[in-house]
């Protein structure tokens, strides 16, 4: 699984994939992925992506990406969490959120629950804790590399709150004007 899919998938990503057997299509990178570890890809084996699109930022939005891996970015990641947060106008209340986790699972995981739950709250740390929490308790990561379920579950919460953090930071940061 490529680091960069849970921050695409987060960032609302399309996908142009194009074969010699079917008409072009276009769709969310998410359903790219079917779920079953040996059969990961929805798409035909002549097949190939030919662009990936990503919308228009909104106004005021928060992101980040946290990867935990033993030796940094030279190996695939133990798991990743990416995190987008929209903000109304009044620059505290969540309009929109995404939490897309990686390397928990045989695909991309959405936390539908947790990010829903964001929505309509102003970002304070009790939210964040929260959010963690539910998380923890919405998505129980596959053991694998010599990790236990439990073990990448308390990581899951450290890194999760740590991605958080840093979106609700930067979407709270005062945006810098040039000219």
């Amino acid at each position: 699984m490529a680091d960069t899919v849970p921050a695409l998938i987060a960032l609302d990503a399309r996908i142009e994939v194009a074969g010699p057997e079917r008409p072009e299509r276009i769709f969310p990178l998410e359903e790219l992925y079917s779920g079953a570890a040996l059969d990961p890809l929805k798409i035909a084996p002549n097949e190939i992506i030919t662009k990936i699109r990503i919308p228009p930022q909104h106004s005021i939005r928060g992101t980040a990406f946290v990867k935990f891996s033993l030796r940094g970015g030279v190996e695939f990641a133990v798991l990743s969490v990416a995190v987008r947060l929209d903000l109304e106008d009044d620059g505290v209340t969540c309009s929109q959120a995404k939490i897309v986790l990686g390397a928990v699972a045989a695909s991309p995981l959405q936390a539908y629950a947790s990010q829903s739950a964001l929505v309509g709250k102003a970002l304070t740390e009790q939210v964040i804790d929260e959010t963690v929490e539910s998380l923890s308790a919405e998505i129980r990561p596959v053991g694998h590399h010599g990790f236990s379920g439990a073990y990448l579950t308390a990581c899951l919460k450290t890194q999760t709150r740590k991605a958080l953090a840093a979106a609700v930071k930067r979407a709270l940061k005062p945006k810098m004007e040039f000219g």
